[in-house]
């Protein structure tokens, strides 16, 4: 609670103030605005998945260290492989950003349904699934997601926002990590 009253007063003084740390002009874009506040979103939920995915599977599941990590290499892998997938559909293919979204959101939302299907009976195998969809559909997101938001900004202010996306996606991860570990800490 205490953070969020300093980040939303944080947000306020820069707005207010003529010489702030952050432009604020660069909000002004609705394209920019659109991709920092899914940014922030999808942020949440890919952190916070993985915090709960990690907890479940180690203390429901008893999977080792290892087997954990390999799910997460895994599902890293495929999302390295939809981002040169959405990078073809879009440079190579004239597909707009948006084209990928859908799936992205959509696939992301499938694998965790298919994640909550999970019982403490559940292996390796029943995982290995989702978390493939997991990964490939972050890498059908963040990359339109990014790509919309930063081509709608002055070329001036296209490293500055890559950098205020990046973070708000972070921040967006840590509240949920913070959030579900405290509720998790909280249960048990």
């Amino acid at each position: 609670i205490v953070s969020v009253v300093f980040l939303i007063g944080f947000i306020l003084w820069q707005i207010l103030k003529a010489d702030s740390l952050i432009e604020t002009k660069i909000f002004k874009t609705n394209s920019f605005s659109f991709g920092v506040v899914v940014s922030l979103v999808a942020g949440a939920a890919l952190f916070g998945s993985g915090a709960v995915f990690t907890s479940f599977s180690i203390k429901v599941l008893n999977l080792t260290l290892l087997d954990t990590g390999m799910l997460y290499l895994y599902s890293g892998f495929m999302f390295f492989l939809t981002v040169f997938l959405t990078a073809f559909l879009i440079q190579t293919l004239s597909k707009s950003p948006f084209t990928t979204i859908p799936f992205g959101l959509g696939g992301f939302s499938f694998s965790m349904y298919l994640l909550s299907l999970t019982s403490s009976q559940s292996g390796m195998e029943d995982l290995l699934a989702p978390m493939l969809l997991r990964g490939a559909s972050m890498g059908l997101l963040f990359l339109a997601l990014t790509i919309i938001a930063i081509n709608s900004l002055p070329k001036s202010l296209v490293s500055y926002g890559l950098g205020v996306f990046s973070t708000t996606r972070q921040i967006g991860g840590i509240i949920s990590i913070g959030v579900l570990n405290a509720l998790i800490t909280k249960d048990n």
